[in-house]
């Protein structure tokens, strides 16, 4: 469902549904909703959405799609459930109104991606591949941001100088370096499942490393680590 869009197929009441089958021509899309519906993604932004939501189930794309984004200029909030790749955000694309942004199951460059949204407030990730197994997340008013399923990473570098919620959870199979430039947090939940081998301390194998902030104040933080003694057929 597509809310408030502008464009040539629009309902009473400011609702567009475009209603299709599927067809395979590597340019079409799922649009969640209460039917399945099925739109080209460029013909979904010339309609101009305020709220866009699109999936694309992975035996429809055969995991070897890459998308280029058009632009959204009205979009103020886009899931893209993608089963592929975002290839790239070409020249003069943006997405000048957008404040939360949702991104499932795809791989992208987010660095190119978050430079085009000047007014992102809300960033969820899920199940993401990211470039160079690099978590890069760098903006200026980002006041959300919740990662969930990211594997193997091996670098973490946020920079948000106005996040206040910060939920991370992914897994790593080696050293991983964190780096996070943001003063304002003000509730974390930190999750990070270690992958045999990646960091010890002797015998001992690193599991997993939970940090939690306190729900009210005058609680303390919890801290959580597990691990395991390393030999044969353990951790």
């Amino acid at each position: 469902m597509w809310r408030r869009g502008r464009g040539e197929m629009q309902a009473p009441g400011g609702t567009v549904r475009l209603d299709g089958g599927w067809r395979d021509d590597g340019d079409r899309t799922h649009l969640a909703g209460r039917r399945a519906e099925a739109v080209p993604l460029r013909a979904a932004a010339r309609l101009d959405p305020e709220e866009l939501f699109l999936v694309l189930p992975s035996r429809f794309v055969g995991g070897s799609l890459l998308l280029e984004l058009p632009c959204f200029r009205s979009a103020s909030s886009i899931m893209l459930d993608l089963c592929s790749s975002i290839r790239r955000v070409p020249a003069g694309v943006e997405f000048p109104a957008l404040e939360t942004l949702s991104l499932f199951n795809c791989t992208a460059n987010l660095d190119a991606l978050l430079s085009r949204c000047a007014r992102l407030r809300t960033l969820r990730l899920a199940k993401i591949s990211f470039h160079k197994d690099v978590l890069s997340v760098n903006s200026p008013l980002l006041q959300e941001l919740v990662v969930t399923h990211a594997r193997w990473i091996k670098h973490v570098n946020i920079v948000a100088p106005m996040l206040k919620q910060l939920t991370v959870s992914l897994h790593t199979y080696q050293e991983l370096s964190i780096s996070i430039l943001a003063p304002m947090v003000e509730k974390v939940s930190w999750d990070c499942y270690f992958s045999w081998p990646s960091s010890g301390f002797g015998l001992w194998q690193l599991q997993r490393l939970s940090l939690q902030t306190a729900e009210t104040q005058g609680h303390l933080p919890s801290l959580h680590i597990h691990g395991c003694i390393v030999c044969p057929h353990s951790c």
